[in-house]
Formats: structure tokens, sequence, C-alpha cells
């Protein structure tokens, strides 16, 4: 089950698979494919519980998962970025200025982190309420908005953000 895809800046494709639903023993993983296309595991990616969002920024690679945590790809393995708050965790993207939304299925809410200090160390807040079931998200570097599909409802949600 192939959710999203990003271009880190190693040159490397990432592939994020949620796992398969009516397995329990599935937790999916994250991969990574070099330019020869040889495909491997992202490493430590195969401990993450249905990772579903993935992103690339200045900053790395960052996965979200349905089991509601964020984590950066780091040579070392997942480096716990964003804890559970009894999230499912979708989409995710950065913004111009560093700071990162991600769509959380739970309660059907965007949440936000607003960059500061150089990395995204700010606190989570909810940006958007009753987006059921938010897609992957995306992201309009040159209006600073946040793109929200909104797959039961067939539309897509449009939301600027300030400055």
């Amino acid at each position: 089950s192939l959710s999203d895809v990003a271009v880190g800046r190693d040159g490397l494709v990432y592939v994020t698979d949620r796992g398969a639903e009516e397995s329990a023993e599935s937790t999916g993983g994250v991969y990574a494919i070099d330019a020869e296309g040889n495909v491997s595991m992202a490493k430590g990616a195969g401990e993450l519980q249905g990772p579903l969002g993935v992103s690339s920024s200045d900053r790395g690679v960052f996965v979200a998962s349905q089991g509601g945590r964020v984590v950066q790809l780091t040579p070392d393995g997942p480096r716990g970025v964003v804890r559970s708050r009894g999230w499912r965790l979708g989409g995710i993207v950065f913004t111009r200025d560093g700071s990162f939304l991600f769509a959380n299925w739970a309660d059907s809410t965007v949440l936000f982190v607003r960059a500061k200090e150089g990395g995204s160390k700010g606190d989570v807040f909810t940006l958007v309420r009753g987006t059921p079931s938010p897609g992957e998200l995306g992201y309009d570097a040159r209006r600073n908005r946040v793109m929200i599909p909104l797959p039961s409802l067939n539309r897509v949600l449009l939301v600027d953000l300030e400055g």
C-alpha cells in the first residue's frame, strides 16, 4: 500500500508503504530508491507503524505515520520529532520558513508546527478542524498556501498561511 513519495537532498527517492491493513504483522516501511533503481528499506523505517506521509526539506527527510509519530530519517535510523497524542498521521509538508504541517485522521484536523530558531522546535497547534480523512498535503510556496485534499468530500481545501 504505497502512499507518498519525496525526493531527498541526497538524491534518493523515498516512498512510504503503510503496510497491508488486513495483516496484523505488516507495519509497512519507507523505501529508498537510488539513481540506478536499487530499492532498499530506509534504516530503521521498518519500525514505523503505518508510515503514510513523507516530505523533504533542507533539514532532511521526514515521515508521518498512522502510529502518531513524525520522525526524521537519519543514517542512524529514525529520530523522533513529534510524539503522538493519540494521533493517526497522514500527509506532511514543509513551508518556505521550515514550519511543517501534518494531517491527523484521528480527529479530522491539520496540525501545524511553526519553525523558530532556524528549526521546527515550535509548539504544535491545530490549523484546521473538520477535515474528514485529509489526504496527502500539498504546499504552494509562492502563495504560502496549504492544499488539503478531502477525498470523502471530493474537494480540496485551500488555506492561506500568515506571513
